[in-house]
């Protein structure tokens, strides 16, 4: 998946859609998410985290995962 070169914009609506509820939008990413590589945040993603409100989103295509780190990527 990560050999794909990912889509940073199509990543961003992703975020938008699925992950700012819990997680914010780009304009106050929250630490839940900064407290992590990009590697970590695809690696939750797709396990989810037991045990908390974080699904698993092992569903999702990896266009979209690609698209989805290289848009979290962009969030140093």
């Amino acid at each position: 998946m990560l050999a794909l070169k990912g889509d940073p914009v199509r990543g961003e609506a992703i975020y938008e859609k699925t992950c700012s509820q819990c997680h914010q939008s780009k304009s106050g990413w929250s630490y839940t998410i900064s407290i992590y590589q990009p590697q970590g945040v695809l690696s939750t993603v797709i396990d989810g985290v037991k045990g908390s409100k974080m699904p698993s989103f092992a569903a999702y295509s990896n266009r979209d995962l690609a698209d989805l780190y290289a848009y979290v990527a962009t969030l140093k």
